[in-house]
């Protein structure tokens, strides 16, 4: 098996057990941050990193951590949103 094998068996492990749709996502993207992870448990390629999910679930959230951004607020600039809530809210409720 190559190593592309194994890194489309992780994007296939992300979307069966995440329903995390890898396709929007570019491939150097995930590899980067696969690779932190993989660099964080100390394997060095994909097929180690694949084992190292079956015996170690719990790596799979520290994955998912790396991938997505956990941000609970929509509007995270307040100075960004104060701009737009004067000067392009108006324009809009006014049509």
């Amino acid at each position: 098996m190559t190593d592309i094998d194994d890194f489309n068996k992780i994007k296939e492990q992300i979307l069966r057990k995440a329903k995390l749709d890898c396709q929007y996502y570019r491939d150097s993207y995930l590899q980067r941050r696969i690779s932190s992870r993989m660099r964080h448990v100390d394997v060095n390629d994909y097929a180690q990193y694949l084992d190292y999910l079956a015996k170690h679930p719990e790596e799979f959230k520290q994955l998912m951590d790396a991938l997505t951004i956990n941000v609970t607020n929509f509007f995270r600039d307040p100075d960004i949103f104060g701009f737009i809530e004067r000067n392009v809210l108006p324009d809009i409720e006014a049509v």
